[in-house]
């Protein structure tokens, strides 16, 4: 057994006889990237070196929502209140990676700005909801490749073609997620916090993203200002005389 850095010698050898140098049992999180000459070769009268590379790289962690065991941090839910879910209510949200090069789940989007982040959209359930019935939004699977401190947003977008009558929710959750190597070979959610930003540099401690639209009634004010003009018989306004 070699550490990094270390050297074995063979001596003993007939000159003209071939040798075959092979790496066994490698421990996990290492690879054979090169070995000089496939390890093969012809002893001579000089000494030959045989130089092996070994890279590690810890095996990726993915967070699968489907699986507690992976201590999925990205955990978000819609409430609708004010009155029953319908199939045509849809509402959509945003996880933002913050930290440069933080994995998102499948159809990252990339802004003209660089921000990077995710949607996911979410509709009535089909056999509807009731009112304040939580309907989870799944963000889906992140898998993290390299050990490091990775932080999040998410957010609800607001749309210009709002659901009548229905207030959004404007609150806004950071998640921290630290990724350790554990030393035998693969990544771990050493761990992960949620908060809410409340402003003014307040902050609440939360588990899951919560979004809660209103509903008041569906009817919408409108209101009209009206201006009276005066114009004589060739059209043209008409100034007004006191008493007029």
């Amino acid at each position: 057994t070699l550490k990094d850095g270390q050297a074995a010698e063979i001596v003993g050898l007939p000159v003209g006889s071939t040798y075959t140098i092979t790496e066994e049992s490698l421990p996990t999180g290492y690879t054979q990237t090169s070995i000089t000459g496939d390890g093969t070769g012809t002893v001579t009268a000089k000494a030959s070196t045989v130089t092996v590379t070994n890279t590690y790289e810890p095996e990726e962690i993915t967070v699968d929502p489907n699986n507690d065991d992976t201590n999925y941090p990205f955990r978000a839910e819609k409430i609708l209140q004010g009155r029953n879910w319908r199939d045509s209510d849809t509402f959509t949200f945003q996880l933002q990676a913050v930290t440069p090069g933080a994995p998102l789940p499948d159809g990252e989007v990339t802004a003209p700005n660089g921000t990077r982040y995710t949607v996911r959209m979410i509709k009535g359930p089909s056999e509807g909801a009731t009112d304040g019935t939580s309907v989870p939004i799944t963000f889906g699977s992140v898998t993290f490749t390299k050990p490091g401190t990775y932080k999040y947003n998410i957010t609800e977008n607001i749309p210009t073609d709002k659901i009548p009558g229905v207030s959004y929710d404007s609150s806004f959750y950071q998640v921290t997620v630290n990724i350790t190597d554990d030393g035998n070979g693969q990544l771990a959610v050493e761990s992960s916090s949620m908060v809410k930003v409340l402003g003014d540099d307040q902050q609440a401690p939360a588990t899951t993203a919560t979004f809660t639209n209103t509903f008041e009634n569906e009817e919408e004010k409108l209101v009209i200002q009206a201006t009276k003009l005066y114009r004589d018989s060739e059209d043209k306004p008409m100034q007004l005389t006191a008493g007029q």
